[in-house]
């Protein structure tokens, strides 16, 4: 109804209605399959609007700038969701607007995780701490707020794509990112060099609140129970040598036969992203594990066979989720949420509080930045307990004044005579 402002019509009687995202229904259609093309993934639609080929041009593009299959898959099912939603409401892609991209951040927030995952979703309490581990219980039902700013970035730089080749949509509909890769803008181009950086506005709004946590490590009491708990050779290896040098577990389970030397207690791994070969240190008591696995499966690889394999004797190479299984084995019977990352915030952790220089740690975990493994800095919960209960029993200083010093020696220092 038309309200009256003014003698006039509110510009509020004819804007809009608000969706109702609880009532969208949205098909899933649609699906990214691995490729033989340009692409290692391609997305598959059915539209008449040409989403698939537009989506297919903007993976093929980033294959050419060396990104990884894995990246490619990612950003191929960012898009697949945001096709899908597109459809249900009636919306061609290349004619979204500012409120279609608004609603659909506020679809994924209601409806969550809608299906898909080949592992079981458990609806968990969000927020909730473990309490032997210190850790948030995720919600599998819900999307994480670092998912929805990954999903805004990916959506934002594909209509950034579409602008540059084919022209439109004339507006890109998805808020600006802070991301500056492709040299298109530069941040802070007429800052003051006396004045301070604030940081970038605008698209905060968007994104929900993401609480940066310190990352969770296993004390010695944590690591015993779960070391006890370990059922074979091969599993104690994998936890010794994830603890020793901190490899991330792609990084590890890609381990071949050559890439140990044995003499120098060194592994070599290829780092993620920028595929980095790099040998880090081990412990003898980690290639005292190795050994002690290869005698009891009977199995040594060959230098370019994998070192890890399952434990059935079928020389399969072992796969994340049979390494992540036998940390939900663990869990399940000590009642905590550790996964196999944090083997590799434990070993940060243990490296700092032994006293290695920060850059030395940073090679070894090998993070691209300096401010990631500053990190690992931050107090953790069992340090701030520890301090705070040393600080309380402290006794009160006494108070000064008269009794507080012999009467002799009060005399002696004012030159009373004694009487």
């Amino acid at each position: 109804m038309a309200t009256e402002t003014d003698g006039g019509v509110s510009p509020w009687a004819t804007a809009p209605r608000v969706r109702d995202v609880t009532r969208i229904v949205v098909p899933l259609i649609g699906s990214v399959t691995a490729s033989g093309s340009s692409a290692p993934y391609e997305v598959a639609f059915p539209s008449g609007d040409g989403a698939a080929r537009a989506a297919n041009a903007y993976l093929a593009d980033l294959s050419d700038t060396f990104a990884r299959p894995l990246t490619l898959r990612s950003y191929g099912y960012d898009i697949l969701r945001w096709f899908r939603f597109t459809n249900a409401i009636g919306v061609a892609f290349d004619e979204a607007a500012r409120g279609d991209y608004i609603d659909f951040v506020r679809w994924l927030l209601v409806s969550g995780k809608t299906g898909g995952s080949r592992r079981p979703r458990v609806v968990r309490a969000r927020g909730r701490l473990n309490r032997e581990t210190g850790k948030v219980v995720p919600d599998d039902a819900k999307f994480d707020p670092a998912t929805l700013a990954h999903s805004r970035i990916v959506l934002h730089e594909f209509y950034e794509f579409l602008l540059d080749r084919v022209g439109r949509p004339l507006i890109n509909p998805v808020p600006h990112s802070q991301r500056r890769d492709r040299g298109q803008l530069r941040q802070h181009p007429h800052h003051n060099p006396l004045d301070g950086f604030s940081k970038a506005r605008g698209h905060k709004r968007y994104d929900p609140p993401d609480p940066k946590t310190v990352p969770r490590h296993l004390t010695d009491v944590h690591f015993d129970r779960l070391w006890a708990e370990l059922g074979c050779d091969r599993d104690r290896a994998l936890v010794k040598v994830a603890t020793d040098c901190g490899p991330r577990p792609g990084e590890l389970l890609g381990m071949t036969g050559e890439d140990i030397d044995w003499g120098d207690a060194l592994i070599h791994v290829v780092r993620k992203g920028a595929r980095k070969a790099q040998w880090l240190p081990v412990s003898r008591d980690a290639i005292v594990w190795l050994r002690r696995y290869q005698a009891a499966s009977g199995y040594v690889a060959g230098p370019a066979e994998p070192v890890w394999v399952a434990s059935r004797g079928d020389r399969r190479p072992m796969t994340y989720g049979a390494y992540r299984a036998i940390f939900s084995r663990i869990n399940g019977r000590l009642g905590t949420n550790w996964t196999p990352h944090d083997l590799r915030h434990t070993a940060c952790v243990r490296m700092i509080d032994a006293g290695m220089d920060l850059h030395k740690v940073q090679e070894i975990m090998g993070h691209n930045d300096l401010s990631t493994t500053q990190r690992y800095l931050r107090p953790r919960l069992e340090e701030l307990i520890e301090a705070q209960r040393e600080a309380q029993p402290r006794p009160r200083p006494k108070p000064s004044g008269p009794g507080a010093y012999a009467q002799k020696d009060l005399d002696d220092l004012f030159g009373r005579e004694r009487g």
